[in-house]
Order: C-alpha cells, then sequence, then structure tokens
C-alpha cells in the first residue's frame, strides 16, 4: 500500500499528527477524505471529498454542524415526542455517534412505559419503521427538520478547501 485515504462521515478526526508521521516512516501517502452527509429533497446523498486543507475553517465548521445536527436532533424530537407522550430515553440515545430516527423509534416502540400509548394510537405495538412514519417523518405529530446541507453546498465547501468532490454510491442514488 503506498496510499490511503480515510473517508468517515462527516469527520476528520482519524487525521492526526500520529498519523501522518507513521504513514511518513512507512512511505505511505495520505490524501485527507471525508464523506458528507447531504439532502436532496427527501433523498441523502453522500458527498466524497478529497485532497482538501484539513485546515480549512468553513470545512471544520460545516462539518461540525453535521455531526451535531444528530444530537441537536435528537434532544428535539425528545421534546416532540415527549409532548404526545412518549418516553424515550435520550441519554442512552445520546451515547450513539451517528444517532438516527431508526434507533429514536425502536427505544420508544421497545419501552413498556409506551405500550398503552402505541395501543391507542396504533391497536398494536408497532415496528420502528410504522413508528417512523406515524409519528416522526414530515408531516406527522413529531416531526423535526434537521440541519442538512444540498450536495452542491457540499461540493462547493470541498473545492473552496482546496478538494476535488466524488459522489459517494453513484448506483443508490
Amino acid at each position: 500500500m503506498s496510499t490511503i485515504a480515510i473517508a468517515d462521515h462527516d469527520n476528520t478526526a482519524a487525521y492526526t499528527n500520529e498519523l501522518f508521521e507513521y504513514a511518513k516512516s512507512q512511505e505511505i501517502e495520505i490524501i485527507p477524505a471525508v464523506e458528507m452527509s447531504t439532502h436532496q429533497g427527501k433523498i441523502g446523498v453522500h458527498v466524497l471529498g478529497y485532497n482538501f486543507d484539513l485546515d480549512n475553517e468553513q470545512m471544520i465548521n460545516t462539518l461540525s454542524k453535521l455531526r451535531n445536527a444528530r444530537h441537536d436532533y435528537l434532544e428535539n424530537v425528545a421534546k416532540a415526542l415527549e409532548n404526545i407522550g412518549y418516553k424515550i430515553n435520550t441519554a442512552k440515545l445520546d451515547e450513539i455517534p451517528a444517532v438516527t430516527k431508526a434507533h429514536i423509534s425502536l427505544d420508544v416502540v421497545s419501552n413498556p412505559e409506551n405500550e398503552p400509548l402505541l395501543m391507542q394510537t396504533f391497536g398494536h405495538i408497532p415496528s420502528k419503521g410504522e413508528f417512523i412514519e406515524t409519528i416522526m417523518n414530515e408531516g406527522c405529530p413529531a416531526y423535526v427538520q434537521k440541519f442538512t446541507i444540498n450536495p452542491v453546498e457540499a461540493a462547493n465547501i470541498i473545492h473552496q478547501a482546496g478538494g476535488k468532490v466524488v459522489l459517494a454510491h453513484p448506483v443508490a442514488y
């Protein structure tokens, strides 16, 4: 191996001084990379950035907002769910680095304290998918919009930081 790039979701924390020192000692070239989580309409699109300036302030700030958006979302959706009567274990969920609707809905539907309200609302204990579609998605009682950027914005940030843009998982779109 002569070259590596580590493209974590919304994160460049892998690029430590120790990594660069080790790579240099092994004659391995490091190419900074990231996989940015974006949305176009209702579709999640992952945008890869390569060979950009790791110290670029706009990139650092945007990645921080994207990472924090998941936990901000958790706090906001927990409030919305609690307002309509559901119990949610936010402390446990906040330990998950990339908490999603699936994690949140599973917590709600598997909590015995929520059984009476779930039975009243659904007539049965719903799957996490059914709970998301009925309670958490857009137009539903506990819908909360999460901070996001679109693929063009991600591409512009990557370019502004001197990097190259590649679409991740192109077959999926």
